[in-house]
């Protein structure tokens, strides 16, 4: 869903449609199945369960870690996409991790896809790469409980709106 083109960049409720799909319709989905998640984590032989979210390390060279207006269409867009899944992440196992739950995102690695069909050829140039099956650490300030609780609520308000 990343750079999409102009006339399908909006929601019906106005949502910029790459930060709806990618960030809040992963919270709905993801809240949606918590009843089943927290029951099957209770009856699974280790007791937990576990929800993996897409992010990248591109989100290391964001400029900001703030979420809302901002121009998805670019590379910072798609940065403040991977920051959004890295803090929901984070706070779905803050959240219900003594339930079972374990929640992580990762860096899937660097695939030919057509996720860049619509972008303009000079940002489909740059690619960063790390090695395969490390643990990463993201930046500290995209770890900060205080901004992942702030996307939470907004997450939560926009899911009671469109609900």
């Amino acid at each position: 869903m990343f750079g999409t083109k102009p006339e399908d960049r909006a929601t019906p409720a106005g949502l910029n449609v790459e930060f709806a799909v990618n960030v809040l319709g992963h919270f709905y989905l993801t809240q949606l199945l918590l009843p089943t998640l927290i029951s099957s984590a209770k009856s699974s032989s280790d007791g937990k369960v576990r929800v993996v979210n897409a992010s990248s390390t591109a989100h290391m060279f964001s400029k900001t870690g703030k979420h809302g207006p901002i121009d998805y269409r670019t590379l910072e867009g798609l940065r403040i996409i991977l920051i959004g899944n890295l803090l929901f992440s984070n706070g779905l196992a803050r959240r219900y991790g003594d339930q079972g739950i374990i929640s992580i995102s990762l860096h899937p690695g660097v695939i030919q896809s057509s996720l860049f069909r619509d972008t303009p050829t000079t940002l489909r140039k740059a690619v960063y790469l790390i090695p395969w099956g490390r643990v990463g650490y993201p930046r500290k300030d995209h770890l900060d409980p205080e901004k992942e609780n702030e996307l939470w609520t907004w997450l939560e308000e926009k899911v009671k709106e469109l609900a």
